[in-house]
C-alpha cells in the first residue's frame, strides 16, 4: 500500500468532483473494495466505517484517498464507484470519456481486476 499524494491529474480530478462526491456516495459502500485493492488500511477501514455521518464517512475516505499515492489507487477508486452502481456521477463519466480511442471492454467483476488492469474504456461489462 503506497502513500503519498496521488498523481497530479488524479488529485484534480477529486478536487474537481469533490463535493459532488462527498454529497452523492456512500462511503461505507466502497471500503471493503478499496481495503481488499490495498488502498487504504485496515486502522483507515474502520475509521470510515465508524463515522458518525455520511458526510463525515466521506470526508475521511476522500482525505485518504487524496494520500493513497500516486500507484493506481485513483483507478481503483473509480472501479469501486462503477462496481457500487455509482456510473452516473460527473468523476466518473468523465473518467471514462478520457480516452475514447481504446474501446475494449473491462468488466466490473472484482475477482477480474488485477493489479495493472486499465480502466479508461468505454464499453462496460457487467
Amino acid at each position: 500500500m503506497q502513500k503519498g499524494k496521488l498523481r497530479q491529474a488524479d488529485e484534480d480530478s477529486i478536487r474537481k468532483n469533490y463535493v459532488d462526491l462527498k454529497e452523492n456516495i456512500e462511503a461505507r459502500e466502497l471500503v471493503d473494495y478499496l481495503y481488499q485493492y490495498k488502498v487504504i488500511s485496515e486502522v483507515d477501514k474502520e475509521l470510515i466505517q465508524e463515522g458518525k455521518s455520511k458526510s463525515e464517512r466521506n470526508e475521511h475516505l476522500l482525505q485518504t484517498l487524496l494520500n493513497s499515492g500516486p500507484g493506481d489507487a485513483f483507478r481503483i477508486f473509480i472501479q469501486a464507484l462503477i462496481k457500487m452502481k455509482y456510473n452516473h456521477l460527473k468523476l466518473v463519466q468523465e473518467y471514462l470519456s478520457q480516452d475514447v480511442e481504446n474501446t475494449e471492454p473491462f468488466s466490473t467483476s472484482a475477482n477480474d481486476i488485477p493489479d495493472a488492469t486499465p480502466l479508461r474504456q468505454i464499453n462496460i461489462i457487467s
